[in-house]
């Protein structure tokens, strides 16, 4: 492995000293607002994990960064990988630091323009082109998103080892999630019919968890430590259970975007433990990422079991 990373290190340092003035230049790296822990703009203050890891990765790099925020509007119909893939492929950025890596958000585009979001004065739509589509191509990840259950106060003291446990619990799952779909599916439907439903954009599966209205809940591991430590007399538990399902999250750029200092400069901030403190720092439990990088396509065998 120290071979390995020393390789990357050097290939690293050969490409940007033979190009002193492409090293000079900013790295313009898209970040997602409306998404805490990972990036946030809240009361315009640019803050996040994705934004610390752009950080470290531009000074890994040897560049100055330049954030480029996409807004998200979640008050009307927007695709995420449409409008990141349409900012890679006009150049509006050169990395898209906090991505899914999944195998249906990663390779060639399902259409073959698509509009850009709105990002810095670019707020109308006669001010926001339409750009054709290139293929996205990943990095290696930076993180990993795992599952865990939540406990409601009420059952805090609940020994929970897997879903099993919550058998004839009445389990709290956002509609239309893969959170849903595990539960849902678990042991030939066992937890099916105690189900809450939440539909996220009316109610929030903790107010379920706080009222009792749910006994637990399954949910992304990074979303439950932080809303926990927002609210700490509410009284949730985070269990040690991790559902063998996850998913990566990495950097992503358009086809033709040479991606092997990217890929070098974070084997680096892996191997010195730079991302694990980052990660740490923010109060989320570190998941090293692990192989394949990229989440495959959801089917039935999959989302069986824990």
């Amino acid at each position: 492995m120290r071979t390995y990373l020393a390789a990357l290190a050097l290939g690293l340092g050969l490409a940007l000293g033979a190009l002193p003035a492409q090293a000079a230049a900013p790295l313009k790296v898209c970040l997602s607002d409306l998404n805490p822990p990972f990036a946030d703009r809240k009361d315009g203050k640019p803050d996040g994990l994705d934004r610390d890891v752009a950080i470290a990765l531009a000074a890994k790099l040897g560049r100055p960064l330049e954030e480029v925020w996409l807004e998200n509007d979640h008050e009307h119909a927007q695709s995420f990988v449409g409008d990141v893939t349409a900012l890679l492929s006009g150049g509006y950025c050169e990395l898209m630091v906090g991505y899914p890596l999944t195998a249906d958000s990663v390779g060639e585009p399902m259409a073959e323009k698509h509009r850009i979001p709105r990002v810095g004065n670019l707020r109308t739509l006669a001010q926001r082109p339409w750009v054709t589509l290139k293929a996205i191509q990943a990095s290696r990840p930076h993180y990993a998103v795992t599952y865990t259950i939540v406990l409601a106060p009420k059952n805090a003291a609940l020994p929970v080892t897997g879903l099993g446990d919550l058998k004839g619990k009445h389990v709290a799952v956002e509609l239309a999630t893969l959170g849903a779909e595990l539960v849902a599916h678990y042991d030939n439907e066992l937890l099916e019919k105690d189900m809450v439903q939440v539909q996220t954009q009316y109610e929030n599966v903790w107010d379920k968890l706080v009222s009792g209205e749910a006994d637990a809940a399954l949910v992304e591991r990074h979303r439950a430590e932080t809303w926990i430590a927002a609210n700490p007399d509410k009284g949730l538990k985070v269990t040690g259970f991790a559902h063998k399902i996850r998913f990566n999250i990495g950097t992503v750029a358009a086809a033709g975007t040479d991606m092997k200092p990217v890929d070098a400069a974070l084997a680096e901030l892996d191997a010195d433990g730079t991302l694990k403190k980052l990660v740490e720092a923010r109060g989320l439990s570190w998941v090293q990422p692990q192989e394949p990088w990229l989440f495959p396509p959801v089917t039935p065998a999959l989302l069986l079991g824990n």
